[in-house]
C-alpha cells in the first residue's frame, strides 16, 4: 500500500518539520474547495 507508507513517511516528515505538511495539505484542501465552487 504507497499510502500507508507515505502516511508513514508523513508522520515521521511531520515530527521534524515541526508539522509543516499539515499547513501544505491544508492549502492544497482550500484550493480544491475554491476549484470545486
Amino acid at each position: 500500500m504507497v499510502t500507508a507508507w507515505r502516511m508513514r513517511v508523513l508522520r515521521e516528515s511531520g515530527r521534524k518539520a515541526g508539522g509543516l505538511h499539515k499547513w501544505l495539505i491544508v492549502g492544497l484542501f482550500r484550493k480544491v474547495a475554491q476549484g470545486l465552487q
